[in-house]
């Protein structure tokens, strides 16, 4: 169904205007990346603007909305449902605590918001309560479900009738049958006579294989929870870098076309979507509107149940952090997985074809509420190359100047080395940076 312009206003917080699809010289992916840029610029600016002082008007102030403490402090602790929904997508700032701006799409009955105190660097989070209609503290259990316990739903059974672990693999993806996880690691269990080693089950993740005699005396013996259903694992592997708009596309492009691939054979949206490696704070609302996208869920429906590791404040070891919300005691057997392969595991870095590009741009429209873009009888073809004046310099950028002179006629000027050229291909490309030196 198609989201209507009032609805994105509603759920992102600002009036949405369509572009002109006539202006010359943008190429397919401009309206998207200028989209997703002032997002990013208007999120990172309300971030880490100084709180202004109180008293001052704030059609004075610069970078955030300044609110009056006083009364106004005792009703956001406990605010009307109609001043909450009228605040929550400013910055407000009260004593030594900042409170982030709330709008985009969010898992059901898990809404979030990131609050930085004075001096810290870690993020806390207080949740939306639907019911008392207030911020809380306290984590409810939508924002990292527990499961079911053994032995499951009434009438459930194992998949295939057992419950060790079956793996079918393609060329960009893996789906998994009774993947077991406990305490941060993920196991399979293997009761066949033949060996099976460890293996990598992406960049960061490895699976674990456990041998046991008889796979159902081994689910007897322990302890656990049923995940049920189809469940994405997404390891974003550039953990350093978690707010780079261009690795999410090397990200969520090939799961977009593998979930394309897999249509019939894995449930679309998925029934929960375990985010490794990441924290709330990075999960900012262009990636959930993209990631929505992703999954197939329209601007009228809600996220599926997102799963984080618990916080800590070092990204190397964030990648080995237990599940929020699962005791570290307990197995817990997710029914069925899929992963999509990434650059170290065979995978690749984009979409699978650009008819499946411009499809996921026309659904990122519609997410928004603007109308799809039309087709124009001429779309001039432009190559841009941008990088920093020190650092990440190509060793042999003449050669390099030289080569893509063979396509276009190539005009740059200061240190910037700000390249355009016309390109007499038929071919759109942009190379945000280029790193094959240091």
């Amino acid at each position: 169904m198609k989201a209507s312009a009032e609805l994105a206003s509603a759920r992102y917080g600002a009036k949405v205007v369509a572009p002109d699809p006539h202006i010359e010289g943008s190429n397919m992916w401009v309206p998207l990346a200028v989209l997703h840029l002032l997002l990013l610029t208007s999120y990172q600016t309300m971030k880490h603007a100084k709180p202004c002082s109180m008293g001052i008007l704030a059609s004075a102030a610069v970078g955030c909305q300044v609110l009056q403490v006083g009364a106004l402090e005792d009703q956001w602790v406990n605010p009307k449902a109609e001043e909450t929904a009228d605040r929550s997508n400013k910055v407000i700032t009260i004593g030594n605590k900042t409170y982030q701006p709330v709008f985009g799409t969010y898992p059901k009955n898990c809404k979030w918001r990131e609050v930085n105190t004075a001096g810290s660097k870690e993020s806390e989070y207080q949740f939306w309560d639907a019911a008392s209609s207030t911020w809380i503290d306290e984590r409810p259990e939508a924002c990292a479900p527990t499961g079911v316990p053994a032995p499951g739903p009434p009438g459930w059974k194992f998949l295939n009738g057992t419950p060790r672990t079956e793996v079918k693999c393609s060329e960009a993806h893996c789906i998994f049958d009774n993947l077991y996880y406990n305490n941060g690691k993920w196991y399979a269990i293997v009761d066949g006579d033949n060996h099976v080693g460890t293996w990598r089950l992406s960049r960061n993740q490895e699976i674990i294989t456990v041998h046991v005699i008889s796979s159902q005396a081994f689910v007897d013996s322990i302890e656990w929870n049923l995940i049920p259903g189809d469940t994405i694992m997404f390891d974003f592997i550039f953990f350093t870098h978690p707010t780079a708009i261009g690795h999410w596309w090397e990200m969520l492009g090939p799961l977009y076309s593998t979930l394309k691939r897999a249509e019939g054979d894995f449930k679309r949206p998925c029934d929960q979507f375990l985010l490794l490696h990441l924290k709330r704070s990075h999960v900012l609302e262009w990636v959930r509107a993209m990631i929505a996208v992703t999954l197939g869920v329209t601007a009228e429906q809600d996220l599926p149940p997102l799963y984080f590791q618990e916080e800590t404040d070092n990204a190397y070891s964030q990648i080995s952090q237990n599940l929020e919300g699962l005791d570290k005691g307990k197995w817990y057997i997710f029914e069925r997985v899929m992963l999509t392969k990434d650059l170290y595991t065979g995978g690749g870095r984009t979409f699978l074809s650009r008819g499946v590009a411009q499809e996921f741009r026309s659904l990122v429209y519609e997410q928004y509420g603007l109308p799809a873009p039309e087709i124009r009888a001429h779309i001039p073809h432009v190559i841009t190359y941008q990088r920093k004046v020190t650092n990440r310099r190509i060793l042999n950028e003449e050669e390099f100047i030289e080569m893509l002179g063979e396509f276009g006629e190539v005009n740059y000027s200061g240190m910037n080395w700000f390249l355009i050229m016309a390109v007499v291909q038929q071919h759109d490309i942009f190379p945000s940076h280029c790193s094959t030196g240091t």
